[in-house]
């Protein structure tokens, strides 16, 4: 499969495209790439035309700072008016979830049904803290050791599970500066009061060892999506489409068959 590149001036985008009908839009977390997507892509594209982008500086994207999830929202609604994409359904998880909210609220009535795996609205009361201690952190191990952890504690067998190896590259061709820029304007979000306008299907996905987004966190984004309902992974982290692939990818398709008949 070939990666492309989206030109928007001061970066590039890098994108895959692949299968026909109905496109999903895929977007992944922070410090991951499009290539967090290969398995459940390999499924998806079976059913339907599956587009997955780098964040700017993840990946194969390209670009400066700032990197926040609002710009991520932003290259991916340019990346489907270039390619003449009017209508399509999202599939986010962590950063990439907070970045769907983003894209849904910008464009409500071109989403047929939104996917979210693992993320939240933010408003998080030690969100200072958490970027803080992030910061020390990096500064006391120094960042290849940092992500080490990070990678480590995403996923549900931590260092022994299968994709961590692929994604801590991913975690460490990010860098430092990359990653806490990214960080901070993830933990800066709140879409605690604007959720109420969504009125599209949404499918939470939630890992019941996720320590980062845990299921009771999902259950409050729940609460503040009015068309929502809920999936919960047994035994799945926070990187639950790499811990549970199968019964992750049954539940999205099973949601997108159910929801975007008419699209």
């Amino acid at each position: 499969m070939t990666t492309q590149q989206l030109d928007r001036g001061a970066h590039r985008i890098a994108f895959r495209d692949e299968g026909d009908g109905l496109p999903v839009l895929c977007l992944h977390s922070l410090a991951g790439s499009l290539r967090m997507w290969d398995g459940a892509a390999r499924v998806l594209a079976r059913h339907y035309r599956v587009l997955r982008c780098d964040a700017r500086g993840h990946g194969a994207s390209t670009g400066t700072v700032p990197y926040t999830v609002e710009g991520t929202a932003r290259d991916a609604l340019a990346l489907l008016d270039a390619l003449g994409i009017a209508r399509y359904a999202v599939l986010g998880i962590s950063m990439g979830g907070q970045a769907a909210m983003h894209l849904a609220l910008a464009a409500p009535h071109r989403v047929a049904a939104l996917v979210l795996a693992n993320t939240s609205a933010g408003a998080l009361p030690d969100a200072q803290g958490r970027l803080a201690q992030t910061k020390a952190r990096i500064e006391e191990i120094g960042y290849e050791r940092f992500a080490a952890e990070y990678v480590a504690s995403r996923f549900a067998d931590g260092y022994a599970s299968r994709g961590y190896a692929d994604y801590l590259r991913e975690a460490l061709a990010l860098g430092a500066q990359r990653y806490v820029a990214t960080l901070r304007s993830i933990l800066a979000q709140d879409l605690s009061a604007e959720l109420w306008r969504l009125r599209v299907p949404v499918l939470l996905i939630s890992g019941t060892a996720d320590v980062s987004t845990t299921p009771e966190r999902m259950r409050a984004l729940g609460a503040l999506l009015p068309t929502s309902r809920t999936l919960e992974l047994e035994g799945a982290g926070h990187f639950s489409c790499l811990d549970q692939p199968a019964q992750f990818i049954a539940g999205a398709l099973e949601f997108f068959s159910s929801n975007t008949k008419e699209s």
